[in-house]
């Protein structure tokens, strides 16, 4: 993990940067899913060796495709509000599409946003908080059975323009609309509670210990 103070004073936040430090997603296209998987994986939910990108990935698409009413009328149709897979003039993804979308965001590396937030704390029934550096700094997502919030609490950060690397929503996208270039990247992280001082020495100690 990375413990950057600059990051959470553009998250504007000293009581963030106080409790976590961030830990770095490789910026492949996975990363919101890598950072869940993360969060899941520290919070005892998903095994450690079960916590991968994959199985997010895998479980985000399951549960929009059994839940599809939910989701469904917030995507836009593949070619717009005028495009082929539009119904009527709503311009709304046709239940084809929408099953092409999530063997998509399934099995391949296209980027994830805020329905496979929603799908993923549903999932597995968890609040995830989205800090970001505009306003509200902190964007709570909660299961939509559970509205109170879930049981346990994940933290992820989410960073515009971190990186020249990226993916963009493949249903939404158009080149002729927006060039590539012009794209503004997004990219999301991982936060971990800082260890206390005890729990530090405790950890170096381990590190320095002989292996039996």
């Amino acid at each position: 993990p990375r413990d950057v103070r600059g990051t959470f004073r553009l998250y504007k936040s000293d009581a963030l940067y106080a409790l976590l430090t961030y830990l770095q997603i490789n910026p492949d296209g996975h990363c919101l899913f890598s950072a869940i998987a993360d969060q899941l994986a520290l919070l005892h939910i998903v095994p450690p060796k079960q916590a991968t990108y994959a199985q997010t990935r895998a479980a985000a698409a399951a549960y929009m495709l059994a839940h599809a009413d939910n989701f469904l009328p917030f995507l836009p149709s593949e070619g717009g509000e005028d495009g082929v897979g539009s119904t009527s003039d709503t311009g709304m993804m046709t239940p084809a599409a929408f099953e092409r979308y999530c063997a998509t965001m399934r099995d391949t590396g296209v980027w994830g946003g805020e329905p496979e937030i929603m799908a993923l704390c549903g999932a597995y029934n968890v609040t995830i908080n989205v800090v970001q550096g505009g306003t509200p700094n902190i964007v709570p997502h909660t299961p939509l059975e559970s509205p109170g919030g879930g049981v346990k609490v994940a933290w992820i950060s989410y960073h515009r323009r971190m990186y020249g690397l990226g993916e963009v929503c493949f249903c939404c996208y158009s080149e002729a609309q927006v060039p590539y270039s012009q794209i503004a990247l997004q990219h999301y992280n991982s936060l971990r509670p800082k260890l206390s001082f005890s729990e530090t020495v405790k950890s170096v100690f381990a590190i320095g210990s002989p292996q039996r």
